[in-house]
């Protein structure tokens, strides 16, 4: 028990651990919101308290799963691809239940299928997103500049040189940065 609060102060502390956990939070918010002006027919009939609410809901409680949960991101942990989308779309769908079960005053005004229905949204939602993007705690292929060609610039009516980037299968940390690209170790 010791441990886990030594390590919530020390997130807390950290400015880098506050940068990952609100871009995961804002991330998390958006995907809970996304699904709001999906379901509705027109613009004018999104629900934009339920919105604002759950959006609100979504977002503080993504900061708490990081308060409770190590950011890997910020530990310096790579995990497989498919485990952090798995552990995103997890994460997003209780995150997006909670919030939208927050936006009922009373447990049994919750609307139970409309709920259950916008959080594996938000969930697949992330899923998407993770698709599209990248996820900072997975160990991704990096480019890497393998050499360079001449290319014409037309804006200056001058040659120049270009690096010639290609995707090899190495971890980010096999990846040493230098004045001229990226070199793999």
């Amino acid at each position: 028990m010791k441990k886990f609060f030594s390590t919530v102060k020390s997130n807390l502390t950290s400015a880098a651990w506050w940068k990952a956990a609100l871009k995961r939070a804002g991330r998390t918010a958006a995907q809970i919101a996304i699904p709001y002006f999906l379901s509705a027919q027109v613009f004018a009939d999104v629900p934009y308290l339920a919105l604002l609410s759950a959006t609100s809901l979504g977002f503080g409680v993504s900061v708490i799963t990081s308060v409770v949960a190590e950011l890997p991101e910020v530990a310096g942990v790579g995990e497989p691809w498919w485990y952090s989308a798995l552990s995103r779309f997890g994460k997003t769908f209780g995150q997006a239940l909670l919030a939208g079960i927050g936006t009922a005053a009373f447990i049994q005004d919750v609307d139970w299928p409309t709920i259950l229905q916008l959080s594996t949204f938000a969930a697949i939602t992330s899923v998407l997103m993770s698709l599209v993007g990248t996820l900072p705690e997975a160990s991704t292929p990096q480019a890497v500049a393998v050499g360079t060609t001449t290319t014409f610039n037309v804006t200056t009516n001058q040659p120049q040189e270009v690096a010639v980037p290609a995707v090899v299968a190495v971890a980010p940390e096999q990846v040493e940065q230098t004045d001229h690209g990226s070199l793999v170790n």
